[in-house]
């Protein structure tokens, strides 16, 4: 984008001027009409106050039971939960802070959160009635993903583009894989 735009700050651009400016760029609702049943889609809230309409836009798309719900906020998937109680829920755990996410800081982290999350995370999953976590990869171990499944729970990665990471994951028994790159992972996978 160029400098100006990003300094007006995205939020206030007039929605033309935006698509003028980012080729191909989709609304939500016209991301739904054209690929909301094609692909399987994650809906990561980042900022709670938009639960009404994400709820109305998957309604109006008759997706409400096939497009998964993510955020790091429990109460905005909780509120989601009761809106539309066929929604598919994801808790997404295991941001860190920036800096953390450079070795060996990041290491760390994962060694620090991993023995907590048998505790927390059927908790945090209860309480935003979800059935799915979206866990940092270097939080996966066999064992937590082999806990939450006998939980009830489905687990998902995220955003994991180093194809031997993510032979790994499924070696884990994952659910689900983000990635960026998903034709290089798939040509890495069938080679």
């Amino acid at each position: 984008l160029e400098l100006s735009l990003v300094q007006r700050g995205l939020e206030s651009l007039p929605l033309g001027e935006l698509q003028r400016t980012v080729s191909g760029l989709l609304t939500f609702d016209k991301y739904l009409e054209q690929f909301g049943a094609k692909i399987p889609t994650n809906v990561d809230i980042k900022r709670a106050g938009y639960e009404y309409e994400v709820v109305g836009a998957l309604r109006r798309h008759d997706l409400t039971g096939q497009v998964l719900i993510s955020s790091r906020n429990v109460m905005s998937l909780r509120r989601i939960k009761f809106l539309a109680p066929e929604s598919q829920i994801g808790v997404s755990r295991g941001q860190v802070v920036p800096w953390l996410d450079r070795e060996p800081h990041s290491a760390i982290a994962a060694s620090i959160l991993r023995p907590t999350l048998m505790a927390q995370l059927p908790a945090q999953g209860a309480l935003a009635m979800a059935d799915t976590f979206m866990l940092n990869d270097r939080l996966i171990t066999p064992w937590l993903v082999d806990y939450l499944h006998a939980c009830g729970f489905r687990v998902s990665c995220w955003t994991v583009n180093d194809p031997e990471t993510v032979r790994w994951l499924i070696d884990t028994g994952v659910d689900y894989i983000a990635t960026d790159y998903p034709a290089r992972v798939v040509q890495f996978l069938r080679g």
